[in-house]
C-alpha cells in the first residue's frame, strides 16, 4: 500500500525510504506489544475506540515512521517509543472491561426528540445554504467545501451535529428498531450535508453504521473480532492495489479506503512531528478554553491560519494551499502541543474519556450502542479529542446515556459501576 501511495499520491508526503531492519524490528515489537493487550472483540465503547485507533491510526503511523524519508533531518527518536507506550497503556487500562448486560435502553421518546432536532436543523441549514447546495463529484469537492463553509459558531455546530450526530443516530435507531422512516431520515441527512459541504465522511457513515449493526446483530456473541477487521482490510486492499489499473472500483478503494482513510491518519502523525519540531510546540493554546490559560506562542502570532493546525501543516509542510491536514488527537492534541510528552498526555485524556463512556453506557444493548458510536470513534482518527467532545457528540452522548434512558421492564438489579464488575 505504501508503494502505491508513494507513486500516485506523493503530493501528500508519501514516500518510501527503503528497508531498514532496525526500524522494522522496532515496529514489529510495537505491534506485538499492542496486540497482546488490544481488545479481541468490539463489545463496548472502549473496545470500539481502541480497535478503531489501532487500525486507522496506530498501524498506519508505525508504517509511516519506518518508511517516510526524513527530508528535514528532524530527530524522530522519541516518536515511536511514546506512541507505543501511550497506546499500550490505554489498552492496559481498559483490557478488563466486561461486556455489558443488556438491562437499559433509551426512553421511547428519545428518537422522536432526535428527529425533531433533525428537522429544525435541516430547515436552518437549507435556509442558509440553499443557494450553493449541489452534488459535486470527487474532483471538485474542495470548491464545494469552500462554498459551504460555516460562517459563525451557530452554522458550524448545526453542520457538525446534523451530519455527525443527529443523522447517524436516527439511522442507527431506524435500523435497530426496523423503522424505515427513521432510516430514510438518517440517509437524507447525509445527502443534505454532502450537498452543502461535500464531506465524503458523512455519506460513508451510513455504510459503516449499517455494516456494523448487521454484523453485531447476526453474530451470536453480538461482537465483532479485531482480527476479522485486520483480515478484511488486508485482503481488500491487497486486491484493490493489485487491480487498481484495471478497475475503477479497485482504484476508488485504493484511494479512499487505503490512502485517504487508513494511510493519511498515520502519515499525518509524522508530518505533525516534523512540522512542530521545527516551528515549536503550541502548548495547547490552539484549543478553545485552554487558550484562556495558555498564550499563543510568539512564532504563531500574526499567522492568519492560527489556530487551524491543519492549514499550518498543509501549507507550510506539504506546500499545498488551502489544504487542511486535520489529524488525529495523537497529532493535534499531543504532538503539536508537547511532542513526545504530549502523546502520553493525549492518551491519558483519551483513556479518561473511554472510562467515562464505558461507565455511563453500561447496560445498553451493544447491537445499538456500538453503531451509535461509530461516527464519533472514526472522527478521532482525524480530529482533536477536545473538539470531538464539544462538536462531534462526545459530551452529547455522555449526557444522553445518563439522562434519557431507563431500565428495561423486569431487568435485574445488576447495573453496577464498572469497578464492581471486574473479575479478580
Amino acid at each position: 500500500m505504501t508503494k502505491y501511495a508513494s507513486i500516485w499520491w506523493s503530493e501528500y508526503g508519501f514516500s518510501d525510504s527503503g528497508f531498514d531492519p532496525w526500524k522494522w524490528s522496532a515496529a514489529i515489537l510495537s505491534i506485538m506489544l499492542w496486540s497482546s493487550v488490544l481488545p479481541k472483540r468490539i463489545k463496548n465503547p472502549s473496545s470500539l475506540f481502541l480497535i478503531i485507533i489501532y487500525h486507522f491510526v496506530g498501524i498506519p503511523a508505525l508504517v509511516a515512521i519506518i518508511s517516510l524519508e526524513n527530508i528535514y533531518g528532524v530527530d524522530r527518536s522519541g516518536l515511536l517509543p511514546s506512541l507505543t507506550l501511550g497506546f499500550f497503556l490505554s489498552c492496559m487500562v481498559h483490557r478488563r472491561r466486561p461486556s455489558a448486560v443488556s438491562n437499559r435502553k433509551f426512553s421511547s421518546w428519545f428518537p422522536v426528540v432526535l428527529t425533531v432536532s433533525w428537522l429544525l436543523c435541516s430547515v436552518f441549514l437549507i435556509e442558509n445554504f440553499a443557494g450553493i447546495m449541489q452534488f459535486e463529484g470527487l474532483d471538485n469537492i474542495y470548491a464545494q467545501r469552500e462554498a459551504g463553509r460555516a460562517e459563525g459558531l451557530m452554522q458550524g455546530y448545526a453542520q457538525t451535529y446534523f451530519g455527525y450526530v443527529l443523522s447517524p443516530a436516527i439511522l442507527a435507531f431506524g435500523l435497530y428498531q426496523r423503522r424505515p422512516l427513521y432510516t430514510l431520515i438518517g440517509v437524507a441527512g447525509a445527502l443534505i450535508l454532502y450537498a452543502i459541504t461535500a464531506e465524503k465522511a458523512v455519506v460513508m457513515y451510513p455504510l459503516f453504521i449499517s455494516a456494523m449493526l448487521v454484523l453485531m446483530r447476526r453474530l451470536a456473541s453480538h461482537s465483532v473480532s479485531a482480527i476479522s477487521i485486520t483480515a478484511l482490510f488486508t485482503l481488500l486492499l491487497t486486491m484493490a492495489v493489485t487491480f487498481h489499473h484495471q478497475s475503477a472500483v479497485a482504484e476508488f478503494i485504493s484511494w479512499y479506503l487505503g490512502t485517504r482513510t487508513l494511510l493519511m491518519p498515520g502519515i499525518f502523525v509524522v508530518h505533525y512531528w516534523d512540522q512542530f519540531s521545527i516551528d515549536g510546540n503550541t502548548l495547547w493554546s490552539q484549543l478553545r478554553g485552554f487558550n484562556l490559560i495558555f498564550q499563543t506562542p510568539p512564532q504563531y502570532l500574526g499567522d492568519e491560519r492560527w489556530p487551524s493546525l491543519g492549514l499550518i501543516v498543509g501549507e507550510l509542510h506539504l506546500g499545498v494551499p488551502a489544504f487542511n491536514v486535520n489529524a488525529s488527537f495523537i497529532a493535534s492534541d499531543g504532538i503539536a502541543s508537547f511532542s513526545a510528552i504530549g502523546i502520553l498526555l493525549a492518551f491519558l485524556a483519551f483513556s479518561i474519556f473511554l472510562a467515562t463512556l464505558d461507565y455511563v453506557s453500561y447496560g445498553f444493548d451493544p447491537v445499538l450502542l456500538i453503531p451509535l458510536l461509530v461516527p464519533l470513534s472514526l472522527n478521532l482518527t482525524n480530529g482533536s479529542l477536545f473538539t470531538a467532545l464539544t462538536s462531534f457528540g462526545g459530551l452529547f452522548w455522555i449526557v444522553c446515556f445518563v439522562l434519557f434512558t431507563k431500565r428495561k421492564v423486569g431487568a435485574s438489579n445488576d447495573f453496577l459501576p464498572i469497578q464492581t464488575q471486574l473479575k479478580p
